[in-house]
């Protein structure tokens, strides 16, 4: 077995099963899964790859009450003994494990967020500067920047979503309300980008269309 194995691995071994058809026209689906489970992961059989994924799965599990596992890598919520849950878990999963594996780090978690937009509150309030109220912001924009990509990953649509100076432009109608002295640095380092990101919100949507 090839360490870690990951719903990427997964994700492989279906592509190669399918590319196989025309060299493998004889065999089912499931038994070219089966021989590109056992060439490429050396695993006797894909349900073997399989049972190998769900104990690599369950190493990312926080066990809650009633059966309700959190996975500590996608930030999600589930019972794993429901299909439905299971299905949409993994989904999610391979989302945040293909980001990770593009971004080199996700996005800080919902604690970490919340810390530093509490640490932003204080710098802007008692900034006595123009400059120290810009960095306030900046961590405040940073914390809203890592929830909405966070969001982006799990919808699957984090690689159109805009970078840090990108989403800085566009969150201008939410956080001008911020830059009581930092106003002038702000737009000169961002610019302003109205129209996205509605005033109030400091979620990124993927555009219809």
């Amino acid at each position: 077995m090839q360490n870690p194995i990951t719903l990427r691995d997964i994700e492989n071994l279906k592509k190669l099963a399918k590319q196989a058809k025309a060299l493998h026209p004889g065999l089912s689906h499931a038994q070219r899964l089966n021989l590109m489970a056992q060439h490429h992961l050396q695993a006797r059989s894909y349900h073997e790859v399989r049972k190998w994924i769900a104990r690599s799965l369950e190493q990312h599990y926080e066990r809650k009450d009633s059966g309700v596992v959190y996975c500590k890598l996608c930030r999600f919520s589930f019972v794993p003994g429901v299909a439905e849950d299971s299905t949409t878990h993994e989904k999610r999963h391979l989302n945040f494990e293909d980001a990770l594996f593009s971004l080199g780090a996700l996005p800080a978690a919902h604690a970490t967020r919340e810390q530093r937009k509490r640490e932003a509150h204080n710098l802007i309030h008692s900034a006595p500067s123009a400059g120290e109220e810009l960095a306030g912001v900046e961590q405040l924009v940073n914390a809203w920047y890592d929830r909405s990509l966070e969001s982006a990953i799990g919808n699957g649509d984090w690689k159109k979503h805009p970078s840090l100076a990108e989403y800085a432009a566009m969150i201008v109608p939410t956080v001008e309300a911020w830059l009581r002295q930092s106003r002038v640095l702000y737009l000169s380092k961002y610019g302003c980008n109205r129209g996205v990101i509605p005033e109030g919100q400091t979620t990124w949507v993927q555009p219809e269309g």
